[in-house]
C-alpha cells in the first residue's frame, strides 16, 4: 500500500473520531413568562413518539438535573403514547402524579434533515471508493460533499417549556439552536447542562 493511502485513511480516521464528538446546544431565545417561587422539582416530558428515544431522553436529562440538586423525575410512564394526550388535564395529571411542583416539555420544533444525512453516507461511500480506485479527484470532491452534509444534517431546534404544575401556566421557555452526531445520552446530557445554567442566571432555581 502507498505511503500517500496509508496517510490518507489515517486522516480519514481522525475525521471520524474528531466529527463524531461534535454536540452543541446554543441559546436562540430564552424568556421567563411568570414570576414564581425557586422550583424545587421538575417531571421532565420530552414530546415525541417513539418510546425508546423518549426513555433515554427523559432518563438522562433527569438524572443531570438530580446530580445537579434539583429533585427530578420522568414522565413517560405516566403517559407512554402521546397519542392519548387530548388535553391540558391530561399534562397537568401526569405532572401532578410525579410529585413535582413543575413539568419541562422538551419538543423538537426543527428536526435534522434526512436528505443531508443520507447524502452524508452517499459522500462517505464514495470517498472510501474514491480512494481504493485511487481517484484524487473525486475523492476530494466527496470530502467536501460529505462536510457540507454533515454540517447540514446536524442541525436541528428545541423548544423547552417550564409549566407550572398546579395552574398549568407557562413560567419559562427557551428556544436552542442544536447540532448532533453523537448518541441521544451524549445529546440530552449537554442539554440538561445547558438547561440547569439557564434556569440559574434567570433565578428559577438554586
Amino acid at each position: 500500500m502507498k505511503a500517500s493511502r496509508i496517510i490518507h485513511i489515517l486522516v480519514a480516521a481522525s475525521l471520524v473520531v474528531v466529527t463524531g464528538c461534535a454536540t452543541k446546544h446554543q441559546v436562540a431565545d430564552s424568556t421567563v413568562s411568570k414570576n414564581v417561587d425557586k422550583v424545587k422539582s421538575i417531571a421532565v416530558f420530552f414530546v415525541i413518539e417513539d418510546l425508546t428515544q423518549r426513555t433515554v431522553w427523559e432518563d438522562t436529562f433527569a438524572s443531570v438535573l438530580a446530580t445537579e440538586g434539583i429533585a427530578a423525575a420522568t414522565t413517560y410512564m405516566h403517559l407512554p403514547d402521546i397519542d392519548l394526550l387530548e388535553n391540558d388535564n391530561a399534562i397537568l395529571d401526569m405532572y401532578q402524579n410525579t410529585g413535582a411542583n413543575s413539568g419541562l416539555t422538551i419538543e423538537v420544533i426543527t428536526p435534522q434533515s434526512e436528505p443531508a444525512r443520507r447524502t452524508k453516507k452517499t459522500m462517505n461511500a464514495l470517498w472510501w471508493t474514491a480512494l481504493i480506485l485511487d481517484e484524487p479527484e473525486i475523492r476530494r470532491a466527496a470530502a467536501w460533499g460529505s462536510i457540507a452534509a454533515y454540517n447540514a444534517g446536524g442541525k436541528y431546534q428545541l423548544r423547552l417549556s417550564l409549566w407550572d404544575a398546579e395552574s398549568a401556566e407557562l413560567v419559562w421557555s427557551m428556544d436552542t439552536q442544536s447540532f448532533s452526531n453523537d448518541s441521544a445520552v451524549k445529546d440530552s446530557e449537554l442539554l440538561a447542562e445547558m438547561t440547569i445554567k439557564e434556569l440559574r442566571a434567570k433565578g428559577l432555581v438554586y
